[in-house]
């Protein structure tokens, strides 16, 4: 969701007008400013990030995650172009700052001394909670005091590592402990293996970890939040100047709530419904869009019960459905893809399905030739959820570690390791949600599998009354009763 503050145009026409003071002000649209300050004259934002799930990913169809939607808004607030670029780790990007191949970097960050040589901070947008992580049934630690001699795990680098070296002035006993990403060496995997007490996370960070590890717990808050901020390269001061002015004007609870809503369990974002709710929809919605099902079925040469299963995951079969990300209609559609697929209305059923159908096909059409069923259909589904460049991350992360790419049962283990970040910072295209993913072809499996002996009902004729009677009909033909059937 974007924030509220921006999305309407008069607040937009402030934020505009006020730019536009500030830069008078400052001298900051004059003929004799530098030319690597002009960003409104170059046309052109600059952005370096990294992959994840709190800064930035490739969506299905368009790039997603809290902080690009962030420096989009801002972007559109200067009335220049995004340029965002992800780089490996922050080394990277801190050198895309140094050697002006970037304006600023934005990926959940927090100004530390290592940041120092390469750029300036702004005033942070929003404060991201901290949470000490331990693991149930073990950890006894319930305040702050309890941290006196326990071995705390931080990321090597990371925002919460400096915090960790603060926090030994008042505990010199306490242990620090840097952990370098690894696929052995995950600050969950360490913590749930003992070789720490506790965990210093975002709290963000720490609900995605919950979704995947039940014994994690919050064993208590740290008494400081941290700042997420961008980092603009050493000199831009009125770049610095309107990032400040930008971030005074956004909610900061909101975009908080925002990127927490990243860390809901894949089960709220795939929705998996009781066989008795089907069973309902499938009596009161399906025999009326069934026509349509078999038309997309005959124009494609899927069969129906597929594009019908993944219409009941997509929206449960409701024609008027609008999704948070702005996806529509009962194939949630995204805007942009309807109209390259010529739907001209997402919310007409018919048109929806149609459209559903063959943006199916062609996504069907992308995988090698030699993937054959079931496996196309169930390789189809998660390109049609997560696009095709994470399903061929995937598919060579099975190849690299033995499994058969071509077969679905191989591929969906190694989909939910796109979500860690030892595994998605070493293939092409980065962090997605590939547990949801896998959630969603598994739900569209079932439903097809329900589907199968599906019998539309037939429909009884409608009984005649007095109104319905033709005034042609002789009372006498009206009146004769046919013949009792014979006893035996």
């Amino acid at each position: 969701m974007l924030n509220p503050a921006l999305s309407f145009p008069r607040t937009l026409a402030r934020l505009a007008l006020a730019m536009a003071a500030l830069c008078l002000a400052l001298t900051a649209c004059s003929r004799t400013e530098k030319p690597r300050e002009m960003l409104l004259e170059r046309g052109v934002l600059k952005v370096a990030t990294t992959f994840g799930p709190l800064s930035y990913y490739l969506g299905a169809e368009d790039p997603e995650g809290p902080g690009y939607e962030l420096v989009r808004d801002f972007s559109t607030m200067l009335g220049a172009r995004l340029e965002m670029t992800a780089y490996p780790d922050l080394a990277a990007m801190q050198a895309a700052l140094r050697d002006g191949k970037a304006d600023l970097a934005a990926a959940s960050l927090t100004f530390d001394p290592s940041w120092s040589p390469y750029g300036q901070s702004a005033e942070p947008c929003y404060l991201m909670p901290q949470v000490f992580v331990g693991v149930r049934g073990r950890t006894r630690a319930r305040e702050m005091k309890d941290l006196a001699s326990l071995r705390l795990l931080v990321t090597e680098k990371g925002p919460q590592f400096y915090r960790a070296i603060a926090l030994r002035t008042d505990f010199p006993s306490l242990q620090v402990v840097p952990v370098s990403a690894s696929p052995d060496k995950d600050w969950v995997d360490l913590l749930l293996a003992g070789a720490g007490d506790l965990a210093l996370v975002d709290a963000a960070e720490f609900a995605l970890a919950r979704n995947v590890h039940v014994r994690l717990i919050d064993a208590f808050g740290d008494t400081e939040e941290r700042p997420v901020q961008w980092i603009a390269r050493a000199g831009a001061t009125e770049l610095i100047t309107a990032i400040n002015k930008f971030c005074a004007t956004a909610d900061s609870a909101t975009l908080l709530a925002r990127a927490m809503q990243r860390t809901s369990m894949p089960g709220q974002r795939v929705k998996r419904v009781a066989a008795k709710e089907f069973r309902l929809l499938q009596s009161t919605r399906l025999p009326q869009l069934l026509p349509f099902f078999q038309e997309a079925a005959a124009a494609t040469g899927l069969d129906w019960q597929l594009i019908a299963a993944l219409g009941y995951q997509e929206s449960q079969w409701n024609p008027t459905a609008i999704s948070p990300n702005g996806a529509l209609g009962l194939m949630m559609l995204m805007p942009a893809t309807a109209r390259s697929l010529g739907v001209v209305d997402p919310l007409d059923a018919r048109a929806s399905i149609l459209g559903g159908a063959n943006y199916l096909v062609q996504q069907m059409k992308r995988l090698p030739a030699r993937i054959l069923e079931p496996d196309r259909s169930l390789l189809t589904l998660a390109v049609y959820n997560i696009g095709l460049g994470h399903v061929e991350d995937a598919r060579l992360l099975t190849q690299k570690n033995g499994g058969n790419a071509d077969q679905w049962a191989d591929v969906k283990r190694f989909l939910p390791l796109l979500e860690q970040q030892y595994w998605y910072s070493r293939v092409t295209n980065g962090y997605a949600r590939g547990s949801e993913t896998v959630g969603l072809v598994e739900s569209v499996r079932q439903y097809r599998s329900l589907l199968a002996d599906y019998m539309p009902p037939v429909e009884q004729p409608a009984e005649n009354t007095d109104a319905d009677i033709d005034a042609d009909i002789p009372p006498s033909i009206e009146a004769v009763a046919p013949p009792a059937p014979e006893t035996p």
